[in-house]
């Protein structure tokens, strides 16, 4: 038995963990003693677990036969990925201020970052249309999306 190497467990509780699976998107509430066989399973020990908690483990994409498994199982998931985002439009995304007139709690700009009036000058935006130019040459035919983001992008200045 092989745990994935892109699990992680949080302990929300005395009582309880939080089981989250970077690979198959999985998250799940445990116990300590089911915290405590996937430590060991971390350690690369085989605890004996119950046939229930197993197969709920396999179906979850935790637990593998072994790491070739694993590693067939993220290959899949690149594959699909790569498939979707062939499809999706080409996107650049440009930052041309972090200046905010607002203090949304949520924002993951630090304030001083925010405070700092700069936005980009002429001489970066001909530079930035002239990228856009060589990134969108490199995919045709795919639709393109300019996105604006940081800040307020459109404040006035």
């Amino acid at each position: 038995m092989h745990l994935t190497r892109l699990a992680s467990l949080h302990r929300l509780t005395p009582q309880t963990s939080l089981l989250v699976n970077a690979l198959s998107g999985a998250v799940d509430l445990v116990d300590n003693r089911a915290r405590s066989q996937l430590l060991e399973l971390a350690l690369g020990r085989q605890p004996a677990l119950a046939e229930q908690l197993r197969q709920s483990l396999v179906e979850r994409g935790y637990l593998y036969a072994d790491e070739g498994e694993e590693r067939a199982a993220l290959n899949r998931i690149y594959k699909m990925y790569q498939e979707v985002s062939a499809s999706r439009p080409f996107q650049l995304i440009v930052s041309p201020t972090y200046t905010c007139n607002l203090d949304c709690s949520y924002c993951f700009q630090s304030s001083q970052l925010r405070a700092r009036p700069q936005v980009m000058r002429l001489q970066q935006v001909a530079h930035l249309f002239l990228a856009a130019q060589q990134f969108t040459a490199s995919w045709p035919g795919r639709d393109r999306q300019l996105v604006l983001f940081g800040g307020e992008p459109l404040l006035p200045t």
